[in-house]
């Protein structure tokens, strides 16, 4: 380990044996302090424990020798229970760097501490970004009958029961676990079951091996074994037990272990429009049938990606997309071989039609540019930019164009959540995820579902609830019916196609009584439902400065209105809902005037240029003049073409209720008589509520 530091000016040191600052014994000795200042036994600093679940230290404290303490990875210390034979373990979860990892004496000389071993448990299946682990063999133990050498991984038999045993450092949750393979060569009969135990020794599970080409699997496919998998009940394993029962057949008879691998369930997400092209058909350039290409992905290498090691001469038909794209770790590029008209394998990328794209996720090819063979445009293989270049891809998609309303993410699998897929579920902008491929880990058990939680709340998901499927209970369209819709106020909805919400959706938005707002709903209102609230209106006529708006008695869906609420909640009663795909557009336009609705938080550009921008804000009719302005999602504003007349414009919505576009500095008309609220005459106007000639003026 770097930067281990022993102070032996402080202590009187007698090793306890050979010590090696190595991962299996930091350091063993007996240290008795020397002086009266606080001394250091040993300080390790800046120690790398991102791969270790903990750190054990393990000594001995003879009675009348305490006082000494340990640091934490939290910059705290504790006392050091006294006894023989100790263990004290440091938790290392979310521990990336200890800073100071150091057993001390505070002035007390004399005092003496037997230190026999201190290390870091590694964690001994830790699962990168692709649900892979792989678990080092010598970590492997034997007993009774059972013996083995964890450098050669041979396990060999006398012939008695045995055990061979990997002990992890904590607990792991195994409930994603898809498989696991022990491969290995040689006689397997010595070997008879697996056995998995809690961290109370427990057995929670046992399997059978499955002989499967020099590997033992777990039961294929998969660990999914029903309500029986106790990994499903979220009991983490500790240990593994291979059992080998007494046989004297076996003496003698040796088994090696080659590699430990595991792999997750995982749960893979693609973006709108793009297939993964390994699940595209492999065709063979002489028509004898299809091939399988060899895919090396998420591997840091500089092999080809598509090329076909028995039969190269193959090809997959990408006539019928838009684009190819490849992502990877970098920006370094890469060589794409297509079959050109001559029918040769040639690399025709080029700066004119491969592009790294502007999120810095992928490279493009624009494949209507490549040259086609036998009318089709005909992939053979892809590989890094240069020899030597060894980067890794994550994946490769072709793509078209998506539909307008269609689901920005499309999700497949079960169990652990890839890194896209975490993404796509943090993109607060998504609102609707294709979900139909995600099932539970299991079909009888409540704990197989899948639970996914999008950040933006009204996201919708396609899909099924229950049993082997998603646990989610609000926004999921099951075959066009939505149980429960659930919409939060402010955050952006749009339905993909047209569902029936099978109960009233909720819409929770607290209004002002009495201060006019803004309204666009995905829905439809039925006339009790708006009158619970208020009065809507609509834009119903422009005459020169002034624009009428007319009540209406039942609001329709994707359409903008005006609302004077008279409660600060709408009720929705309605059993039951159609909710139609979200249009193209959420406006309706009378003469120059463009009443504009919003389902998602929509930016209104600055008044100019002949064209001029109005919202409510708090009651106040406010013209968007030197900066854009951001509205929030279920409102709705003005635009007005050929600009604002010059006393501006008047909106009225009854004979009693109406609202002036005006600046303070504008002088009312000739003649009138303005009052404010108080029944006191004014000799102009002033900002606030206005009575000019018996109707109500708003100046902002």
């Amino acid at each position: 380990m770097k930067n281990g530091a022993i102070n032996s000016t402080d202590f009187n040191i007698t090793p306890t044996g050979t010590s090696t600052l190595t991962t299996d014994n930091l350091y063993s000795a007996t240290f008795e302090s020397k002086n009266g200042n606080p001394s250091n036994t040993f300080k390790y600093e800046n120690l790398d424990v991102s791969d270790y679940d903990k750190a054990v230290v393990k000594y001995t404290i003879e009675a009348g020798n305490g006082d000494w303490e340990i640091n934490l990875p939290s910059g705290s210390f504790t006392a050091l229970p006294v006894g023989n034979n100790q263990t004290y373990e440091i938790d290392l979860s979310g521990v990336d760097t200890y800073s100071d990892f150091t057993v001390f004496s505070w002035f007390h000389t004399g005092k003496s501490i037997t230190i026999s071993e201190v290390y870091l448990c590694k964690n001994l299946i830790k699962f990168d970004e692709n649900g892979k682990a792989t678990t080092d063999k010598k970590y492997l133990t034997a007993t009774g009958g059972l013996s083995y050498n964890s450098e050669t991984g041979v396990i060999t038999s006398d012939g008695t029961a045995g055990e061979l045993t990997l002990e992890l450092a904590a607990p792991v949750d195994l409930k994603f676990l898809n498989y696991f393979n022990v491969k290995r060569s040689g006689t397997d009969a010595i070997i008879d079951r697996l056995y998995f135990y809690d961290e109370d020794d427990t057995e929670i599970n046992s399997w059978g091996y499955t002989k499967f080409d020099n590997t033992w699997r777990t039961p294929d496919p998969g660990c999914d074994d029903g309500a029986t998998n106790a990994f499903l009940n979220h009991k983490p394993v500790k240990k593994l037990v291979w059992k080998a029962v007494a046989n004297a057949e076996n003496a003698g008879k040796t088994l090696t272990i080659n590699s430990i691998e595991w792999t997750l369930k995982t749960i893979s997400c693609s973006r709108a429009g793009e297939t993964q092209l390994k699940t595209l058909a492999w065709n063979k350039i002489d028509g004898s049938g299809t091939a399988t290409p060899d895919w090396n992905m998420n591997v840091a290498t500089d092999t080809y990606y598509g090329n076909y090691s028995s039969d190269p001469t193959h090809y997959a038909d990408l006539t019928d997309y838009e684009e190819l794209r490849i992502y990877r770790d970098n920006n370094d590029g890469f060589r794409a071989f297509f079959i050109n008209e001559a029918g040769n394998a040639t690399n025709t990328i080029s700066s004119a039609n491969a592009t790294w794209n502007a999120e810095e996720k992928y490279w493009s090819v624009d494949l209507s540019t490549i040259e086609k063979w036998k009318s089709k445009v005909a992939l053979k293989s892809i590989k890094s930019a240069s020899s030597g270049v060894n980067n890794i891809v994550k994946n490769i998609v072709v793509y078209n164009t998506p539909a307008a309303n269609a689901p920005q993410y499309i999700l497949n699998g079960s169990g652990m959540q890839l890194a896209e897929t975490v993404a796509a579920l943090a993109d607060a902008n998504a609102t609707c995820i294709d979900a139909t491929g995600v099932i539970g880990n299991t079909t009888n058990t409540p704990a197989g579902q899948t639970l996914l939680t999008s950040a933006n709340p009204n996201c919708l998901f396609l899909g099924k609830i229950g049993n082997g499927y998603l646990a989610n209970t609000k926004n999921v369209i099951d075959d066009g019916a939505c149980a429960q819709l659930a919409i939060t106020d402010g955050y952006p909805f749009k339905a993909p196609s047209t569902f029936t919400a099978t109960a009233a959706p909720t819409y929770n938005r607290t209004f002002t009584e009495d201060k006019i707002t803004t309204v666009c709903l995905p829905f439809d209102l039925t006339s009790g439902e708006a009158s619970s609230l208020g009065t809507f209106y609509e834009l119903s006529s422009v005459a020169g400065s002034k624009l009428t708006f007319t009540p209406v008695a039942a609001p329709l869906a994707n359409k903008p209105y005006l609302v004077v609420p008279t409660e600060t909640e709408l009720d929705l009663t309605q059993t039951s809902k159609s909710i139609a795909a979200t249009p193209a557009s959420l406006s309706s336009t009378v003469s120059n005037i463009e009443f504009i609705g919003t389902l998602a938080s929509t930016t209104i550009p600055a008044s100019g240029g002949g064209t001029d921008y109005y919202a409510f804000n708090n009651g106040d009719l406010v013209k968007i003049e030197d900066t854009p302005a951001t509205l929030p999602a279920f409102r709705g504003y003005l635009k007005v073409t050929g600009g604002t007349p010059v006393k501006g414009f008047t909106i009225q919505l009854d004979d009693e209720t109406v609202i002036q576009s005006i600046t303070n500095s504008q002088e009312p008309m000739a003649n009138s008589e303005i009052y404010n609220l108080a029944g006191q005459r004014m000799s102009k106007l002033q900002k606030g509520v206005n009575i000019v000639n018996g109707k109500k003026i708003l100046v902002k």
